[in-house]
């Protein structure tokens, strides 16, 4: 099963990390937290993001950022 980071989500949907925290009413900070290891992140602002980003949960890695880029 291929799996896609958040980060990588958010690039390929073509948002920048300002409009996906404005969006989830975050900082900005929060979100590049969030992106570098998501494992802790609220399944609300992942639903938010996900919804977002019109992909799946299922589809994005749950970790973190480094360890899903093998």
């Amino acid at each position: 099963m291929f799996q896609i980071t958040f980060r990588a989500a958010r690039i390929a949907s073509g948002y920048t990390i300002e409009q996906v925290a404005s969006h989830c009413s975050v900082e900005s900070n929060t979100i590049k937290r969030f992106e570098n290891d998501c494992t802790e992140m609220p399944i609300d602002l992942a639903c938010k993001v996900s919804k977002l980003y019109n992909i799946s949960l299922d589809d994005l890695f749950i970790g973190k950022q480094k360890e899903g880029i093998r």
